[in-house]
């Protein structure tokens, strides 16, 4: 294919995912997604807090909608490049990565009102559960090991340098995403606002963990699967339910309910 029908193809495929983004983002936020949302934090849903909810769940869907579309289009300009027909999970997996990044910049905070200080402090234990917390620490470990089993398996040629570059990468942007979650100003508000805006921190770790920890993951997997090819087949059989496990894992994560414990009441 000559530089310039990829060039075009690109741009038609940029279309697309510009009209999927579009279509998300108009899409009407369902009353069952936002009581699914409620319910995975025990949130009692009021008037108040209701507004906020709806507004972060419609913004992360345009973002992760977009981030997908975009993973598809360069997964197809790549395939189209090679004369090859297929989906690749990683480049999905990177382009929600991607969206959901772009979501979590985007989120609005509070009204600026009234400054108050904290009577709980704003830390990873309070938002995610110790699974979470762990989850990217384990699976850069797991990359690793992957990484260097997948190194003695073959010539070395098998793009060993794409997973030492996209590991420590994905590891710093998600601690600073993380800490721009929590360090969000969070001025005073009713008791119910303060409650929705502590589920959202939660959400929002959960699924830039989540998708983090996956990314890595997976990453690593696909690489030592590719080193793997020609090997035993109860080798390339562990790492194909790999590749169906770690996605699972991941979603699994993202979406794990988890109550926030409330701010305490000042005296």
């Amino acid at each position: 294919m000559s530089s310039l029908q990829t060039l075009a193809l690109t741009a038609a495929l940029s279309v697309v995912a510009a009209l999927v983004t579009a279509v998300a983002a108009d899409w009407p936020v369902s009353r069952q997604r936002v009581q699914r949302f409620a319910d995975r934090h025990d949130l009692h849903l009021t008037p108040d807090n209701s507004p906020l909810i709806v507004a972060y769940l419609a913004t992360t869907r345009r973002w992760r909608a977009a981030g997908l579309a975009g993973g598809l289009a360069a997964n197809t300009v790549t395939n189209l490049q090679h004369s090859r027909i297929g989906v690749s999970i990683i480049y999905l997996l990177a382009g929600w990565f991607a969206g959901a990044l772009v979501a979590e910049a985007r989120v609005a905070g509070l009204p600026a009102r009234r400054r108050a200080a904290s009577l709980a402090p704003r830390t990873l234990d309070r938002y995610l559960s110790r699974p979470a917390r762990r989850a990217l620490p384990w699976s850069v470990l797991a990359a690793l090991l992957l990484t260097a089993w997948a190194a003695t398996t073959d010539d070395g040629q098998a793009g060993r340098i794409v997973p030492l570059i996209v590991t420590p990468a994905v590891t710093l942007v998600v601690w600073l995403t993380t800490q721009r979650v929590l360090n969000r100003p969070q001025p005073a508000a009713p008791a119910d606002v303060l409650a929705a805006d502590n589920a959202i921190r939660s959400r929002s770790l959960h699924a830039v963990t989540a998708s983090g920890a996956t990314l890595v993951l997976y990453g690593a997997l696909d690489q030592a699967l590719t080193a793997v090819a020609g090997s035993s087949g109860p080798v390339v059989l562990v790492m194909l339910l790999g590749g169906v496990a770690v996605p699972w894992f991941g979603w699994r994560l993202a979406t794990a309910p988890w109550v926030v414990r409330p701010d305490p009441v000042p005296a």
